[in-house]
């Protein structure tokens, strides 16, 4: 998603509920496995900031107004 609209189209969020099967990230305890892959692949900690909360808190500030 990153390579096609840029990092600032990117956003996780943390429902995890409802998932079922064998994940490396099952719950929130567990983001920063997501952390240290996203380092290893290459992006910045802005970049890492913005994925993680951010983008999100852009949008919906956005929607707010």
């Amino acid at each position: 998603m990153a390579n096609v609209g840029g990092v600032e189209c990117v956003g996780i969020g943390g429902d995890l509920d409802g998932i079922e099967g064998e994940l490396e990230i099952s719950d929130c305890t567990k983001t920063q496995l997501l952390e240290e892959a996203l380092k290893k692949e290459g992006f910045s900690g802005n970049d890492i900031e913005k994925i993680f909360y951010k983008n999100v808190l852009r949008v919906i500030q956005d929607a707010m107004k």
